[in-house]
């Protein structure tokens, strides 16, 4: 090869990576953190608290809830939740964030008792203290079929929330099939 032909391509080649970088679009700006977000920070930590959960009109049970809770990011909240039982030990992972596209807080929520996974879609109300999560899932009161679902956490002062499990029954009326008070413990 001559040197006057290898000069040349690799003139063609710098000249065509250049134009490419050129032509190129930015990446677009990484996302900002928008005061929903800020919402998510109420659940860092460690909470206790006790849980009264039924499955049917006659079917109460209460349980010991721990909840560990921490910010991946500045978009998303994970956390880790474990429900003590006479029936055993169920432990969980939940999942929460805000899509500023939907204007939706938005989450998911996954347990070792059941084989579904919740998808939330929901908001936080006026006062800025009280989360309703929409979902829907398995009836549990009509096999095979689904219902409509809110998870509601309400936050009566920074290291205490109460939440609320309903779900929809075919005449329209919920039904309350958890409360719960739980206290921070470890910030």
């Amino acid at each position: 090869m001559s040197r006057y032909f290898a000069a040349a391509l690799l003139t063609l080649l710098g000249t065509s990576l250049v134009a490419s970088l050129l032509a190129a679009e930015p990446a677009p700006p990484a996302p900002v953190a928008l005061p929903e977000h800020a919402f998510l920070k109420n659940f860092v930590g460690t909470w206790e608290g006790t849980n009264e959960c039924k499955l049917g009109p006659d079917d109460t049970t209460k349980c010991q809830a721990s909840l560990t809770a921490r910010l991946l990011g500045e978009h998303w909240m994970v956390a880790d939740v474990t429900c003590s039982m006479p029936e055993g030990k169920m432990t969980g992972l939940l999942t929460l964030g805000y899509d500023p596209a939907k204007k939706k807080y938005v989450g998911t929520w996954v347990d070792s008792a059941f084989n579904h996974l919740w998808k939330y879609e929901g908001e936080v109300d006026k006062s800025g203290k009280k989360l309703s999560l929409y979902a829907e899932g398995p009836n549990f009161m009509a096999e095979g079929k689904t219902a409509k679902f809110v998870d509601i956490y309400e936050f009566v002062s920074a290291d205490e929330v109460h939440a609320t499990s309903k779900m929809q029954m075919e005449d329209g009326t919920w039904f309350t099939m958890m409360t719960g008070v739980s206290k921070r413990v470890k910030k």
